[in-house]
């Protein structure tokens, strides 16, 4: 048996890449093929890349994609890039595929991923896991078109490809994205909730802990509270979702709870003398002037209960993976 992992990236995102593929291999207990979907990757980045498998029975394609296909995406004002929306086009260059798991190369996998490829999602076009759904910034279209209490993060998906080919092919999800692209927010996100959204699995929260469930527990909400604390507690795969992401925001009052998973990944990789030049160069003085900017801009926001419980909640963190020493 082996499992099949899709994901994207370009040169930016090789170390972060790196990082996602050592903890996978290191957690997995049955081969992995990877195919990384890609334009313009360098043949230094993918020596790199193919260093990770060596000695390894897992396999790495470099999958080539047409990157005009995507420019119907508008992504100048977003932290996204235009790779997520690469996967797209898995239907059509891997037609011999039945199923795969899509994983973003900005998280980690703590967890054995054959747990994930194991769960039966039946006939349904993939199995997801619940994101917040934005009602603040949602327009009136936006909530006509996307149901909130089944809106999915696209991060880390369980793709069943076969069912998927009898309904989409790359053109069908191109033409979604035109057609709909004027009332859309989070693109190729919005394009996948919209084209699946009639036939979805929903998954634990701990196969894509967000950003958001570290930084609050909604009131309005599909999930329990306690489904969010155990998932916090002991997650499967830790996505570092928007835009402070560890080899930005190493640490400090904009950090992310577990950024030290990152780097404790990293080092495993050849990118593991980054960790020291990201964390030399976001120094002490760094995390003072970042905390000034912040209680500069909302002053009152250290008087309210949230910032302190917020404070108390990354001091136990800090804790636990500490005495954990990122193992499971």
């Amino acid at each position: 048996m082996r499992i099949h992992v899709i994901t994207a990236a370009n040169n930016i995102f090789v170390p972060p890449l790196c990082a996602t593929i050592a903890s996978v291999l290191k957690n997995i207990t049955t081969p992995v093929s990877f195919y990384i979907l890609q334009n313009g990757l360098t043949g230094e980045s993918c020596k790199i890349i193919e260093s990770m498998f060596a000695g390894s029975r897992c396999t790495v394609e470099f999958l080539q994609i047409d990157r005009h296909m995507f420019d119907v995406f508008d992504l100048e004002k977003t932290h996204t890039t235009v790779e997520t929306a690469f996967r797209f086009s898995i239907v059509d260059l891997k037609p011999d595929l039945k199923k795969a798991i899509y994983l973003d190369c900005d998280l980690i996998v703590r967890a054995d991923l054959r747990e994930l490829w194991d769960i039966d999602i039946g006939d349904c076009y993939a199995g997801v896991i619940y994101d917040q759904f934005d009602v603040k910034s949602a327009g009136q279209k936006y909530f006509e078109m996307l149901d909130p209490e089944r809106y999915f993060n696209a991060g880390v998906l369980v793709l069943n490809l076969e069912r998927i080919r009898r309904d989409f092919r790359t053109s069908t999800f191109l033409e979604l994205a035109i057609r709909n692209r004027d009332w859309m927010k989070l693109h190729d996100q919005d394009v996948l909730n919209l084209a699946f959204k009639s036939n979805l699995k929903f998954l634990p929260l701990r196969w894509n802990l967000i950003t958001y469930y570290f930084e609050q527990i909604p009131r309005r909400l599909y999930l329990t509270r306690q489904e969010i604390l155990d998932a916090r507690k002991n997650p499967a795969i830790v996505h570092y979702s928007g835009r402070n992401k560890p080899w930005i925001y190493p640490r400090g009052i904009y950090a992310h709870p577990l950024a030290p998973l990152y780097f404790h990944y990293l080092a495993m990789t050849p990118y593991a003398e980054q960790a020291k030049t990201i964390m030399k160069k976001y120094g002490a003085w760094r995390c003072f002037c970042a905390r000034m900017r912040f209680w500069w801009r909302r002053p009152v926001f250290f008087l309210r209960l949230r910032y302190w419980r917020a404070r108390a909640e990354r001091l136990v963190w800090k804790s636990y993976w500490k005495q954990e020493r990122f193992t499971k």
